[in-house]
């Protein structure tokens, strides 16, 4: 048997909590949890040695009620001072040779209760207990192994370092009120970092408030109460008091501990319905990508719905939302900018934070190394929305967006945090090669997709000049729905003093902000379409629309007759069919064989099946009039789909390959 393996084993079978640590190194396994993952399951211990044989082998010491004294001569500690300091014998426990030449004295915790920490005893002498690792015998260090020189129990931890322990800690500094004041720039940061450390050594909201309210003291100028009060509120809500680890790890694969599978029946539990951030389009607590052409608006479409949660206002074509918090991630735009699009948007600017990196110095965000970063960032914040701009900028370094199992590695570290700590989560993404199928159309994995639960293409309108189209490649939740169109008008910028902002040449600053249209019964792939020959895609289509209203006008027809002289002029399957939908022909079958026919929507034979015919019709049911948010309280009506004879929607055939299987008798 391994050596290793067979010592981890051993360890296990003496109560030790093991882990694999990276071999010939005393650091975790790249993407494990490390002391966390620690266990005495001798399945679980077998099948990490299996699949990572030269591993070395690592003992979670508060867990397996140890305390070890760590004696590190590289910083100038020595045995002999060990001894002379307290008093006790040089080896009177079990004792290890570190390959540095230090020393391991390993002691049994017994009821004492000890936290790791460095140089806690004096330069060089740690204190590896709760939260702390040794890695152990027979393992190796730059090719110099663990050697145990006394291969006797664990003495009892003796009483003189206890109480050498716990001086050592009750003569460190700590923070008080008679502190020097917390200045303005950094109270934000300190007074999450004080709440965090209060929620995780056990406090509830209402004793993290009355502690913050003594801290703002510090404070210059002390944040608003209101502020405190929601702080509190938000740690407790997010964090446990003994936070569990966050398995957003990347390793290709991670050996989890064997534990028996948790089950119940389906009728235990209530059903929660899904909740919306935009009805229909942008579930809550999932991920939603917009995604399409660079130019057509992207992430002003995204700024416009952010300024309207800010506010509490209407989705387009929907009911005012709960208004909220958003985070902002953009690597396309400068903070500056983005400012600019939020302001123009209407924003309440306050309700909207601008993310401008991680650590000190700072660095650019990446997934899913600093989603714990960012769960902290979302409890600070009481934010409800992120957003990532574009997504991919946001890969941490090595992972390719068009690795399957790379992708799918960061959208479900971004899912499972949107779950967890319910908020919604956006991104845009950018197409690629033309194709006539939006679903194929952008770039990177299709795993991206996959766990995505809402994809909204954006693009250029194919008939209208000046306007763009917003519509639904995937939707897991929710009803059909029919695009929205939009224009991108210029707006000015203006200062916080209120004076309009001038570039160097004197010229005013603008910026597009979003003016909604009208539905539209244009689908995800019709905006997918390429736009290569776009005057003739118009021609043909302007010639389709003749042709059909000529071919119908002395009434119905067979959709047979239709599609086989429509084939001898020319015209293209595909360019009928959106021409259909396009005039609103209803089709209807009857008769046995049934027999499929087309009639114009005006003509009396199709009032049987009528329904809603216009092909775009305004959101708010008045013709020409557009809406924004700057000008009216958001309250327009939906507008119906179109709908066949039976209840099915057109949209779920954007092809119009089930039109033309039916019309051909399949």
């Amino acid at each position: 048997m391994n050596p290793l393996r067979f010592h981890a084993r051993g360890y296990a079978k003496k109560g030790w909590h093991v882990f694999p640590v990276t071999p010939d190194q005393k650091i975790p396994l790249p993407g494990s949890r490390g002391l966390l993952d620690a266990t005495t399951d001798l399945r679980q211990i077998d099948a990490w040695w299996t699949q990572y044989p030269d591993a070395n082998v690592a003992v979670n010491c508060g867990k397996s009620g140890l305390v070890v004294v760590d004696l590190d001569t590289k910083n100038g500690a020595s045995v002999d001072e060990l001894i002379s300091e307290f008093g006790i014998a040089a080896i009177d426990t079990l004792t290890a040779e570190t390959p540095s030449g230090g020393r391991h004295y390993v002691y049994a915790a017994g009821d004492a209760t000890i936290a790791s920490g460095a140089n806690v005893l004096g330069p060089g002498l740690d204190i590896r207990a709760n939260g702390g690792y040794i890695v152990v015998a027979p393992s190796s260090v730059n090719g110099k192994r663990y050697t145990w020189l006394e291969k006797q129990e664990p003495a009892q931890l003796p009483a003189v370092l206890v109480d050498a322990i716990g001086k050592a800690r009750t003569e460190r500094p700590r923070v008080s009120l008679d502190d020097a004041p917390i200045p303005n720039g950094q109270r934000h940061d300190e007074m999450f970092r004080i709440s965090s450390l209060l929620r995780r050594a056990g406090m509830n909201a209402g004793n993290i408030y009355a502690t913050l309210q003594l801290q703002n003291k510090r404070c210059s100028p002390p944040l608003p109460d209101a502020e405190l009060r929601r702080m509190a509120e938000n740690v407790e809500r997010r964090y446990d008091p003994e936070p569990a680890p966050r398995p957003y790890s990347y390793a290709r694969h991670t050996p989890q501990p064997a534990g028996r599978i948790h089950f119940a029946p389906a009728d235990e539990g209530e059903i929660e319905p899904i909740s919306w951030f935009w009805r229909d389009l942008i579930p809550k607590n999932e991920i939603t990508l917009f995604e399409g052409e660079g130019g057509i608006g992207k992430s002003t479409v995204v700024f416009d719905l952010i300024a309207r949660k800010s506010k509490g206002l209407a989705m387009p074509g929907g009911a005012p939302v709960a208004v909220g918090n958003s985070i902002v991630f953009a690597s396309e735009d400068g903070a500056s900018m983005i400012r600019a699009r939020l302001q123009v948007a209407g924003a309440d600017m306050k309700r909207v934070y601008i993310v401008s990196g991680v650590g000190d110095p700072a660095r650019p965000f990446y997934l899913p190394d600093d989603v714990p970063a960012l769960i902290d960032c979302i409890v600070e914040t009481g934010a409800d929305v992120v957003y990532f701009d574009s997504l991919f900028e946001h890969f941490a370094p090595g992972l390719a967006p068009k690795n399957p199992q790379d992708a799918r590695t960061v959208m479900s570290s971004l899912s499972r945090m949107a779950h967890d700590q319910r908020v919604t989560a956006a991104g845009t993404r950018h197409w690629g090669k033309e194709s006539r199928s939006a679903a194929s159309r952008g770039l990177g994995a299709t795993e991206i997709v996959n766990v995505a639960r809402s994809v909204l293409a954006v693009a250029r309108h194919p008939d209208l000049p000046d306007t763009y189209a917003i519509a639904p490649v995937k939707r897991n939740y929710g009803t059909a729905v029919r695009a929205l169109t939009y224009r991108i008008e210029s707006a000015q910028v203006y200062a916080k003093n209120g004076e309009p902002i001038r570039d160097e040449d004197g010229e005013l600053f603008t910026v597009g902000r979003i003016v909604w249209g009208q539905s539209d019964a244009l689908t995800a792939d019709d905006l997918a379409m390429p736009r290569n020959e776009s005057a003739d895609d118009r021609a043909a289509g302007e010639s389709a629309d003749d042709f059909v209203r000529d071919f119908l006008a002395a009434g119905p027809r067979p959709a047979a007759d239709v599609i086989a002289a429509a084939e001898k002029r020319n015209i293209a399957q595909r360019t009928l069919y959106r021409t259909k939908k396009r005039l609103g022909v209803v089709g209807t079958r009857a008769g046995f064989p049934a027999v499929a026919t087309w009639a114009l929507p005006d003509s009396p034979e199709s009032s049987a099946t009528s329904r809603d015919t216009s092909a775009r019709t305004p959101l708010n049911g008045e013709t020409g009039k557009t809406e924004h948010l700057r000008e009216r309280e958001c309250s327009l009506a939906t507008t119906p789909l179109h709908t066949r004879a039976g209840g099915e929607s057109e949209d779920d055939d954007p092809s119009g390959l089930l039109d033309y299987a039916r019309e051909i008798g399949l």
